[in-house]
């Protein structure tokens, strides 16, 4: 199942302070000839850490379509907040919200998983178009990144670090690679099987 995700909130603020990258490069505060390209790098490094480990960092309003309605939802993009709204599109094309009391959202593990409360259904979108599902929800691990996990922190200044002092290189050090990688979410949300998907 192809599916669609893009961000209709991004967070507000920067992850990384100018103050912090100085001090991860050891360079003084009052060098300021590099100050932007710093904070263009740390901006890099921070999205490219989301995509790569499917994570949010701050908190940002995030909207998954879907092709059809699977027996239950992964959401890329964790830690979930909250879900907004879960909407699906009638015979008529016309966009329905589907009742929150009919379903549950389990972001205590990750990825979070939407499912059907007891004896609820899921609507029936027939209209012949990709994308007739859709959720907004809410993901990151807080407002400011005070919140972001130290090691995962960690892994967005090095990251920054790496893309400053070997600009042009393709790869980064593997220690670091490692550390990214096991703040990464499984992509079980890309691997949805028409009527065979199913939760353990």
């Amino acid at each position: 199942m192809s599916y669609g995700l893009r961000v209709t909130e991004p967070p507000v603020g920067d992850v990384l302070t100018l103050r912090e990258i100085k001090a991860q490069i050891n360079q003084a505060d009052a060098v300021t000839r590099d100050d932007l390209l710093l904070m263009r790098l740390a901006k890099r490094a921070a999205e490219d850490i989301e995509q790569w480990t499917n994570r949010a960092l701050l908190t940002q309003t995030v909207q998954f379509t879907m092709d059809w309605q699977p027996p239950a939802v992964m959401l890329p993009r964790n830690p979930v907040q909250r879900v907004k709204r879960y909407e699906y599109l009638d015979s008529a094309a016309v966009w329905q919200e589907f009742d929150q009391v009919k379903y549950a959202l389990h972001n205590d593990r990750e990825p979070a998983i939407i499912e059907l409360n007891p004896g609820q259904q899921w609507p029936s979108s027939t209209a012949s178009r990709r994308g007739k599902v859709r959720i907004t929800y809410v993901a990151g691990f807080g407002d400011d990144a005070s919140a972001i996990p130290e090691t995962l922190l960690g892994c967005i200044l090095r990251l920054t670090e790496t893309y400053y002092r070997f600009r042009g290189a393709d790869e980064m050090p593997d220690g670091l690679a490692w550390a990214i990688e096991s703040w990464s979410v499984p992509d079980e949300f890309a691997n949805y099987s028409r009527g065979a998907y199913s939760v353990a």
